[in-house]
């Protein structure tokens, strides 16, 4: 007969392959079975637990992070003030794609690549995830050449609170966006 398999992983383990065929499952996983009469299916189901990723990126607006492995991609998240992260990874070597702005750049030789594009700036390094452990990537910090400071005031004089503030460099690309406090 015809049989559906169902297999619910907890949170922190993929699948990774399936009768020796690579995959990326994760939650609930479901396949079909045929089984001819006085027959046994026999299926071989390769479970992990994951790991996680992480890495910040000091003064950079608007960058982006794809995390690519042999069996999947993953853009990681930013969970705010540069800080990206990425979890429930399977166990892997990623080449990590960091799409920057145009700048100034300090990082780790040994661990970036940085290369210009047309519309900024790609770093790629390699990471390993192990299951169960997190792994961090060496920070890429945008050199800041200065500041700018003032006060945004009304036509009393007085100065005006939640006013959004966009500085953009030579090249009209975001360098900082703030709004005011006071």
């Amino acid at each position: 007969g015809e049989y559906l398999i169902t297999l619910n992983m907890p949170d922190k383990v993929v699948m990774t392959a399936l009768n020796g065929n690579p995959l990326i499952q994760r939650g609930t996983a479901q396949w079909m079975a045929a089984v001819a009469e006085g027959q046994e299916a026999i299926y071989t189901v390769e479970l992990m637990r994951t790991g996680a990723v992480s890495l910040k990126l000091k003064n950079i607006i608007g960058a982006t992070v794809v995390l690519n492995g042999s069996l999947e991609s993953v853009e990681m998240k930013d969970a705010g003030k540069g800080l990206f992260s990425a979890d429930k990874l399977a166990p892997d070597t990623y080449t990590a794609v960091v799409k920057l702005p145009a700048g100034r750049y300090e990082y780790d030789e040994t661990k970036w690549t940085l290369t210009e594009t047309a519309d900024g700036m790609t770093a790629t390094a390699s990471v390993t995830v192990k299951a169960g452990k997190s792994a961090s990537l060496a920070g890429i910090p945008r050199n800041t050449v200065g500041s700018v400071s003032g006060t945004i005031r009304d036509m009393d004089g007085s100065a005006m609170q939640g006013v959004s503030v966009t500085i953009c460099d030579e090249n009209g690309q975001t360098a900082a966006t703030v709004e005011t406090d006071k």
